[in-house]
């Protein structure tokens, strides 16, 4: 067996990326030592992670279990390095550590990582997207920041700090014709026989659902209710298999006012929650006074999203 970490996160960028180019660039590599790495992480497993089409290689049903494996060996390793180097009494190296989605990288973590990084010299900077255990990572170590919705975060965030970013706006959206809209009063109930486009929002529609009073037990839970079978990364994904299938998303209007405009799709009213904000927070471990650099991080990031507020006011003025 030739598997190694580097492999592992071959077959992850491709399936959380969509594509050869993509991957290859997050992980800064040529796109044929990609390709071959691919083939022998499969030729090693003896299963086909990847079909080939048209559109690019797609996962199969085996890329998912195989997902759920590497996440937790990357778990074990990063708990292996901390527990050396506690052992010798060394310093990692400097490293700020980042988890947030996709669209919040689109709007604050980029910009905000540029500054950072010439500010601090010999800083790298990590950026991952996985935030459905956000807590357990902060409180690990894994992560330093988290930029999520409060949906994501336990109501009782013991040792954590959480600051208000900003507030959106979101809708429940559907393609053009889907059965719900023709419902003449669309509730939450009646949202629970179509799947949901990203893992992500999953948290966020369970706590609507309990708001409501309405449960879901760990039988749904397990047999994958609700949950796309494809993984979605980007929002470019989302709004497609949104209009291409029964597939439902939850999306701040910021993302989807063209799309809604044009009748690309289309949004719910839900009689029972007619509005649905999205807080965006800040989660972080609570100390005083704060670390650089995520004193300055944060600084920078509110500042990104003021003058983002700033133009939404401008243009709506």
């Amino acid at each position: 067996m030739r598997l190694t970490f580097r492999k592992i996160e071959m077959v992850e960028a491709i399936v959380k990326l969509g594509s050869i180019s993509a991957a290859a660039r997050a992980i800064g590599i040529s796109q044929p030592a990609l390709t071959q790495g691919i083939q022998a992480v499969e030729a090693d497993l003896g299963v086909t992670l990847f079909s080939r089409g048209h559109g690019g290689l797609q996962p199969t049903e085996f890329a998912l279990p195989f997902l759920t494996y590497a996440s937790q060996i990357r778990a074990e390793i990063e708990a292996a390095k901390i527990e050396l180097l506690a052992h010798r009494h060394a310093k990692p190296d400097t490293q700020f550590r980042i988890a947030a989605g996709i669209r919040s990288c689109n709007l604050w973590i980029n910009e905000a990582s540029r500054w950072l990084a010439k500010s601090f010299q010999g800083l790298t900077i990590a950026i991952d997207h996985e935030l459905l255990n956000l807590y357990a990572r902060l409180v690990g170590g894994e992560v330093d920041i988290g930029i999520t919705m409060t949906e994501l975060l336990p109501p009782q965030a013991d040792g954590l700090r959480i600051e208000s970013l900003g507030e959106w706006r979101a809708h429940f959206v559907c393609r053009e014709g889907h059965p719900l809209t023709q419902l003449p009063e669309c509730k939450l109930a009646d949202l629970r026989p179509y799947p949901l486009a990203g893992d992500y929002n999953f948290p966020i529609l369970v706590r609507m659902f309990e708001s409501e009073g309405l449960l879901i037990d760990d039988r749904e839970l397990a047999s994958g209710w609700l949950i796309s079978a494809k993984m979605i990364d980007s929002l470019g994904a989302m709004i497609e298999l949104v209009k291409t299938s029964d597939s439902l998303a939850i999306m701040p209007e910021d993302t989807i006012s063209y799309q809604l405009t044009k009748g690309e799709i289309v949004a719910l009213e839900l009689a029972n929650m007619p509005n649905i904000t999205l807080k965006v927070v800040f989660a972080f471990l609570d100390q005083e006074p704060l670390p650089e650099p995520l004193r300055s991080f944060i600084e920078m990031t509110r500042s990104i999203e003021a003058r983002r507020a700033k133009s939404k006011l401008l243009r709506t003025g």
